[in-house]
């Protein structure tokens, strides 16, 4: 993922991901790709350190660990 960060939005804003630290993201959105989920920021969208918050994530329902597949309907 964020190889994929490198090249939507510039080494700069790839950086600032890492574990225990909170961000800001801004016109964002998560792309299906082969069966994955993956951030898109697009070209209005801003990465940006965020304040620390009460927030803590549901670990326990981990969807990125999860394969989607595309079921054609009717």
């Amino acid at each position: 993922m964020i190889e994929k960060a490198q090249e939507a939005t510039g080494r700069a804003a790839a950086e600032l991901v890492k574990p225990g630290k909170y961000l800001t993201l801004r016109n964002a959105r998560v792309d299906m790709y082969r069966g994955t989920m993956r951030l898109a920021v697009d070209a209005l969208g801003k990465v940006e350190e965020g304040e620390a918050s009460g927030f803590e994530p549901k670990k326990d329902n981990n969807l990125s660990l999860v394969e989607f597949e595309l079921v054609p309907v009717a």
